[in-house]
């Protein structure tokens, strides 16, 4: 457990009692956080680290400013969180932000979703969300910060009073909690929901060779983002040749800046009763790949190649940012 300063644990204690004795205006800083996929109360699932937060709020305004940068599966990702608002039937958020506030657990505010804290800053609204530097969705996500006086994340695990199993919702009274050691959250959620899972997206390409060592190409329209791919590549005869229509056919797999991702071997593509040659391999892409995907076809002949590939993405449609000792002024 953490020492706050005497001066300063004094000056959050002093702004505990009703709103009206805390400030109007903070700030707050804090760095080295970790992201999880939801809460992952047993300390697992952790996706991304490196999280540094900045801001500053206005209560009674309802106005400030909230930026996240971090690393989320290895890409950067970018959080904008400037539009606070009060949701329908939420008074207790008054108006999007709100300082000095006793929230979660058993205190009847809020949902049970972690223990009881009192939150010194508390905001609600929607943000801004980039990946590699381009917005994850066309619509903002749902976002909500905690500063928090106490800490409920303890050696990375929110668990019952036990300090062992896991913490139960349903159970929210039975909590380990350490007040006076601050502790910050910011969640994150998908326009589309918490669940949200984009379908595996496939892209198709026909190219023909009619010379000898001929060399064609062209794109497969994947996206960036996608964190997998499977490719398949098809050999079929073109033209009414008796014989073998094609010899040595290869495609090479690039993304957009060039880099080979992969290389399929087709042997010789003939005409005929003959089944067509097929081969497949899979991809793990980085968090450098930029689509779309070139497909470069060379070999000796006439012949055809179908091409296809099918992308997966990761959405992390619902994320938990968590800070360790923020400084709030």
């Amino acid at each position: 457990m953490r020492t706050l300063p005497l001066l300063l644990a004094l000056a959050l204690l002093a702004g505990c009692f009703g709103d009206e004795a805390a400030p109007n205006e903070r700030s707050f800083r804090a760095s080295g956080g970790i992201v999880t996929a939801g809460w992952a109360y047993d300390g697992l699932g952790i996706v991304g680290r490196e999280a540094e937060l900045s801001g500053n709020t206005v209560n009674d305004a309802n106005t400030g400013v909230i930026h996240v940068t971090m690393l989320v599966d290895d890409e950067p990702w970018v959080v904008h969180f400037d539009r606070f608002a009060q949701a329908e039937g939420r008074d207790f958020q008054d108006g999007g932000v709100a300082h000095a506030l006793d929230e979660h657990g058993d205190t009847g505010v809020a949902d049970t979703s972690i223990p009881r804290i009192h939150a010194i800053v508390a905001a609600w609204g929607t943000a801004t969300v980039t990946r590699s530097g381009v917005p994850v969705t066309s619509e903002p996500w749902a976002a909500h910060l905690m500063v928090s006086r106490d800490t409920v994340r303890i050696d990375g695990k929110i668990t019952k009073a036990d300090g062992v199993t896991p913490y139960d919702p349903n159970a929210p009274g039975d909590a380990r909690r350490v007040e006076g050691d601050l502790q910050a959250f910011l969640t994150l959620r998908h326009p589309q929901g918490d669940s949200f899972a984009r379908p595996p997206a496939t892209s198709y390409l026909n190219l023909s060779c009619a010379a000898p060592q001929c060399v064609a190409s062209g794109e497969l329209a994947v996206e960036t983002g996608a964190t997998a791919l499977v490719l398949n590549a098809t050999g079929r005869p073109d033209g009414q040749l008796p014989l073998a229509a094609g010899r040595s056919v290869s495609i090479v797999f690039s993304d957009a800046m060039g880099v080979q991702l992969a290389v399929l071997e087709l042997g010789d593509v003939v005409a005929g009763p003959v089944p067509p040659p097929t081969a497949t391999t899979a991809v793990t892409l980085g968090a450098d790949f930029v689509g779309p995907i070139s497909a470069r076809v060379s070999g000796d002949g006439v012949f055809g190649v179908s091409l296809e590939a099918t992308a997966t993405y990761n959405e992390r449609p619902f994320l938990v940012i968590t800070w360790d000792e923020p400084t709030v002024s």
